[in-house]
């Protein structure tokens, strides 16, 4: 919220603290931490893991009878509490497996759709069976039959997105996703991450357009917007699409795009900085 007047190059930096957050698999300890805002205990003391002990089983904890005050208090198997935990961690793999399956097949359909696309020069392909531009890869994807300056401009936008590595970006938070399914949180950043990602484009490409040339940038964006993608592109693919709802606020960016403040970027450099050192560590605690 405090940078929704801010170039959209800021709120997209932030995504990629979130991303390195989901993903990283090591977790430092110390004084400094953005956790300590909601995990911080009601008293002082030190949190630490403690292993939980393992039980052998019934067979192998007594040999011949037992006496009749322990064997009253051997539970059965059928009266059991319920593992809730192996449970839990079951119906999360079964989620992990199917997103990550969903994933690969809408990669692979997509790849056999494209398989009759024509190279056009050095990492650009046209396609029949597609409307709409994208990236996949480091290649850039063009419908057929589009007009010289719509290709221009469409391809000013899909290199700025190789450029800056999104294909690999998205590729990575979609993995985060599967991995976090069960936060909606997540899944409501990777979409986020996504808008403002294509938004940042948006300004980077019309940064040194005049006014008549940022007009037409638009109407191409309208109609590239209006066009409808392939299934299974918005998770492994970045390109110009976006929600007709959202478009409104897109274009009215492009004609009022500006150059960023110099003393705007530093700070904000300064804060993710400060961001990304504080989310990476887990608050340690001391005694009181």
């Amino acid at each position: 919220l405090l940078l929704k007047k801010a170039p959209r190059v800021f709120s997209w930096a932030l995504w990629l603290v979130v991303l390195f957050r989901l993903l990283c698999p090591v977790t430092l300890t110390g004084p400094v931490s953005v956790l300590r805002l909601v995990d911080a205990p009601a008293s002082g003391g030190t949190i630490r893991y403690v292993e939980p002990p393992v039980r052998a089983p019934l067979e192998t904890m007594y040999v011949g009878e037992l006496p009749e005050q322990e064997a009253a208090t051997v539970i059965s198997p059928e009266e059991a509490p319920i593992d809730w935990n192996l449970i839990c961690s079951r119906v999360w793999v079964a989620g992990l497996g199917i997103l990550l399956g969903y994933g690969i097949l809408s990669y692979v359909n997509l790849k056999r759709k494209l398989r009759e696309s024509v190279p056009m020069g050095t990492g650009i392909r046209e396609a029949d069976g597609i409307s709409s531009p994208f990236v996949l890869g480091r290649t850039i994807y063009l419908p057929a039959l589009l007009r010289e300056e719509e290709r221009s401009y469409i391809l000013l936008h899909e290199q700025l997105h190789i450029r800056h590595g999104d294909p690999v970006v998205k590729t990575l938070f979609w993995l985060a996703v599967c991995i976090h399914w069960f936060n909606p949180l997540v899944w409501l950043a990777f979409f986020l991450c996504g808008r403002d990602m294509e938004l940042r484009c948006d300004e980077r490409v019309t940064r040194h357009m005049d006014d008549a040339q940022k007009r037409d940038y638009a109407a191409v964006l309208v109609k590239a917007a209006a066009r409808r993608t392939l299934p299974g592109l918005p998770v492994l693919a970045t390109g110009m699409t976006m929600k007709a709802k959202r478009l409104k606020s897109r274009v009215k960016g492009i004609i009022e795009n500006q150059k960023p403040i110099r003393a705007l970027a530093f700070a904000f450099v300064l804060a993710s900085s400060m961001l990304l050192v504080g989310a990476f560590a887990t608050a340690e605690y001391y005694p009181i």
